[in-house]
């Protein structure tokens, strides 16, 4: 990013830095003309009267030449009064390094476009590491850094990934296509919006349940409650998809990927995903956190990047504006369930 200085050019300035140029030297030495100092000093001395007609013949024929030749010089100065003042502007364009080396300003000093984090529904420079984005708190359809899936790779319109993990799906599915292997992302970027939803909707089906059995439900039954949602869901805030990283694929069910079809597409994904970028996040035999999801696959060279910035910055008081937020520091949600997660991953 380049800074331009708007400051006015001080045109005097300029103009008396060549005034004492032109009153330090003869016009002879400006114009380089072979003008006889003699004759200059004639020129400068008070007139004398001729005593002599040869004398006044030869004062005459000089003058016309004389007068020309001033002309021409104070010509000269106006073009070197504009050529300096047009040099003088364009040498205040300065870019930022330029102000670091002419200035000795510390980079630390100067203000970071990039520190700026994506907003909700508008598209701004990205951010990795913001407690906002790793939220979802932002529209992945106007964010500068995902890009749709095609239809022929979905098995539904409207889905978003980051364009790095997009990129990197595509080769690994073209790859899988070529030896019958068929995958298909059934569900990709979900922002906090998006996840609020899902939860929302699970928190007050078991809530209703409840009611319906006239269990009077305490705190521990409330964690309890959403316990039993984050067996498969996360709370929003928390999830991977989030990220624009994560991706499920094919079919949201540990029992397709065990025969068939599905056997083939997990073996192949077990096989060959890693040299791709890939890597199942939650597997079995993990001490806590979600169960296993077979479908469930992340784009490690961002997600680890994002994983140890959750590690390091989010915490469990920072999970709120959905059903039954006030759980999350009991269940201690980010490091039991959002950082729980295959160590290959990590």
């Amino acid at each position: 990013m380049s800074f331009v200085a708007t400051t006015p050019v001080a045109a005097t300035s300029v103009a008396d830095k060549i005034a004492s140029t032109l009153a330090a030297s003869s016009v002879a030495d400006l114009i380089a003309l072979p003008v006889p100092a003699t004759s200059v000093a004639k020129m400068m001395s008070s007139p004398k009267p001729s005593t002599s007609f040869a004398e006044h013949q030869a004062t005459s024929q000089f003058i016309p030449k004389l007068v020309v030749r001033k002309k021409i010089a104070y010509g000269a100065g106006l073009l070197l009064l504009f050529l300096a003042n047009i040099f003088c502007r364009s040498d205040l364009k300065v870019t930022n390094a330029e102000r670091i080396e002419n200035q000795n300003v510390s980079r630390d000093q100067l203000p970071n476009t990039d520190m700026i984090p994506p907003l909700e529904d508008t598209v701004k420079p990205d951010l990795l590491d913001s407690t906002q984005y790793v939220m979802g708190k932002f529209e992945p359809s106007t964010h500068v850094s995902f890009i749709k899936i095609p239809l022929d790779l979905a098995t539904r319109e409207g889905m978003y990934l980051r364009k790095e993990a997009y990129e990197a799906f595509q080769k690994m599915a073209f790859a899988a296509k070529k030896e019958n292997v068929n995958l298909k992302i059934v569900s990709a970027t979900r922002n906090f919006k998006a996840q609020k939803m899902i939860w929302d909707r699970k928190w007050r089906d078991l809530a209703a349940v409840a009611k319906s059995q006239n269990i009077k439900v305490s705190h521990q039954g409330l964690v309890a409650r959403a316990q039993k949602i984050m067996e498969y869901s996360s709370m929003p805030g928390t999830s991977r998809h989030h990220w624009g990283t994560d991706i499920d694929l094919n079919a949201l069910d540990n029992a397709y990927f065990s025969k068939g079809e599905g056997k083939n597409i997990y073996h192949w994904l077990s096989t060959h995903a890693f040299s791709y970028g890939f890597c199942q996040p939650y597997t079995e035999n993990r001490p806590s956190g979600y169960k296993e999801e077979k479908w469930h696959w992340t784009y490690m060279p961002i997600s680890r990047t994002l994983t140890d910035f959750c590690a390091r910055k989010l915490t469990n008081n920072l999970i709120l504006g959905f059903e039954g937020a006030a759980t999350a520091e009991a269940i201690d949600v980010v490091k039991k369930y959002q950082l729980e997660i295959n160590p290959a991953c990590k």
